[in-house]
């Protein structure tokens, strides 16, 4: 019978890890987030950025999250909200004010050519031979317009010439320690 306040005990203190755990990533997410410019950012703009800088600071602290498990990453990311509201309350009345946001959308460019190759990493990386002969290095981090079809075998997408919609984004590299732009895929047409 002496085992059981020993157990409950150990339960406890492992919750209370948890907690630490998720106060950690939100001050950490906070103080990215803080860095940037938000001044004429969309609700949405926002958002991105909120996630970009929690994926990040899981990065950095190597943290296992299933990228696949949506409902995993959405529990996940209400319980680091729910300690970042306090943390950085500034950036939680931005999402709510909507009406004094412009709506300004983020900028998106295209890219014509062949898929030269596709790499699977933590995100799969596309790289594309535009018309000129350049090599463009896109990620795919979400959902892409036009490539439901490709979601099992997108390997099939190799030498096929495309036109890929991409928009900008800085994001910290954990394993060279700075920030980096990208351009993150966000539609792919077939030509």
């Amino acid at each position: 019978m002496k085992i059981l306040p020993f157990i409950s005990l150990l339960f406890l203190s492992a919750i209370a890890y948890t907690q630490e755990d998720f106060k950690g990533i939100a001050e950490e997410t906070c103080a990215c987030i803080q860095k940037k410019d938000l001044s004429t950012a969309t609700k949405k703009s926002i958002e991105v950025a909120l996630g970009l800088c929690m994926f990040e600071v899981i990065q950095a602290r190597n943290i296992e999250v299933d990228l696949n498990d949506g409902d995993a990453m959405r529990k996940f990311g209400e319980k680091v909200g729910m300690q970042m509201a306090p943390i950085c309350p500034d950036i939680f009345s931005k999402l709510m004010d909507d009406a004094a946001q412009p709506k300004t959308a983020i900028a998106t460019e295209t890219v014509g050519g062949v898929i030269k190759s596709i790499e699977e990493k933590e995100f799969l990386f596309i790289t594309l031979k535009d018309e000129a002969g350049r090599e463009v290095r896109l990620v795919w981090l979400r959902h892409v317009e036009g490539a439901d079809s490709y979601l099992s075998d997108y390997k099939k997408l190799i030498g096929k010439k495309v036109i890929l919609s991409y928009q900008n984004f800085e994001l910290f590299n954990a394993k060279a320690k700075g920030y980096f732009s990208y351009k993150m895929l966000t539609a792919l047409k077939l030509e």
